[in-house]
């Protein structure tokens, strides 16, 4: 089964309808052209193996969906009712060959909804967002932007090589810098180029350009400003502490596994532990919605 949800992520199941299509109207074709039981033969067996593929692609992505996960990598993006979580997590899987399946998805933080998820065979790493998109980075894949709501890819390496043909050479490594722009390292080792995040336009920085400092991509920040009422919210991992006017307060949360990131939503404190999501409110530090990885 675990080779299964490895076909999963690499064929897809449209790839397996279309291979059993495919190979049942080649096969119909031999029956009818023999007329023979024979050629019927193998169109029944043609049927029953693609349904058999099928129908084991079809349990492999439900448990795509419903394994729990390990955290990788999360991140708040966006603000007001378009604010979501990003987050990378892994499941295992066996077979002939051992290892993780990687999954990115998007959840809403209004809500807790889950919005969006796409299977990757690889691990990405975060970038940051900018131009109203979300960038991650991948050895494989190299630079790509994604729509933050539905996950849909909207720019590749190839699509920046195009318009800058001065990056042909590919990227090695990429940063956010503080004011939204994107540091791209050549993998010559040596240029570097300042990317418009929104016309991706590359320019290329001169080789005595002072160096640039970006923000740090990695670190929990675990600090929270409070609207309702107004204030901070902040977490040692296991208790959220309520700041404001009137005082302090703690709360200590429900979930089995610490904090790794803190965020204010609304009348919401949005927290991230390694296996998923949830929210207290804000005023009372009573439980809201949980979203499992």
């Amino acid at each position: 089964m675990g080779a299964l949800v490895e076909l999963y992520a690499q064929v897809g199941l449209l790839g397996a309808f279309a291979l059993a299509f495919v190979a049942g109207a080649a096969s119909f074709g031999i029956a009818h052209a023999t007329r023979r039981g024979l050629g019927l033969a193998i169109v029944a067996a043609v049927i029953a193996i693609g349904t058999v593929l099928t129908l084991a692609l079809l349990v492999d992505r439900a448990r795509l969906a419903s394994t729990p996960g390990t955290l990788e990598e999360a991140r708040f993006v966006g603000d007001g009712p378009t604010a979501a979580l990003l987050v990378l997590d892994r499941i295992p899987f066996t077979g002939r060959r051992k290892g993780f399946v990687y999954r990115l998805s998007s959840v809403r933080l209004a809500d807790g909804v889950r919005t969006a998820r796409t299977v990757l065979k690889k691990p990405a790493t975060w970038v940051g967002a900018a131009g109203g998109r979300a960038w991650w980075f991948a050895e494989e894949t190299g630079l790509t932007a994604r729509d933050p709501a539905t996950l849909n890819v909207v720019a590749r390496e190839k699509n920046l090589v195009d318009r800058n043909p001065t990056l042909a050479g590919g990227v090695r490594e990429a940063d956010l810098l503080a004011d939204g722009a994107l540091l791209l390292h050549a993998k010559n080792g040596v240029s570097r180029f300042r990317l418009d995040p929104v016309t991706l336009v590359a320019t290329l920085l001169a080789p005595d350009a002072p160096a640039v400092a970006p923000p740090s991509r990695h670190g929990a920040h675990l600090t929270a400003l409070l609207a309702d009422p107004p204030g901070t919210a902040s977490t040692d991992g296991r208790f959220i502490v309520r700041r404001t006017a009137a005082g302090a307060e703690s709360w200590r949360h429900a979930a089995a596994d610490e904090v790794r990131l803190l965020t204010a939503h609304g009348s919401n404190v949005v927290a991230v532990t390694a296996h998923g999501t949830f929210a207290l409110d804000a005023r009372t530090g009573a439980p809201g919605w949980v979203s499992p990885f």
